[in-house]
């Protein structure tokens, strides 16, 4: 692609202040919790930011992972 329409490779790093895109959100929790997401939130408590990402699994489990926006890196899960 050219003409300054480029979006940013998938494992590209991160400038200052910003979030992971939702594509490698999906894909972290997607190989912690397999199922499809039904919900996916951004929060900001506390003063950092949050994905919270809801999964309902095979089993109709619904589970929720919280992910720190910035470094992808997982801070709860837990079951509905």
């Amino acid at each position: 692609m050219s003409g300054g329409n480029e979006l940013p490779a998938f494992d590209a790093p991160l400038g200052e202040g910003e979030r992971l895109p939702l594509a490698r959100v999906l894909a972290i929790v997607g190989a912690r919790v397999p199922g499809d997401v039904i919900e996916v939130e951004l929060d900001a408590d506390g003063g950092r930011e949050a994905y919270e990402v809801t999964v309902l699994t095979a089993r109709d489990r619904r589970i929720e992972i919280t992910l720190d926006a910035r470094t992808g890196r997982i801070i709860d899960s837990e079951e509905d």
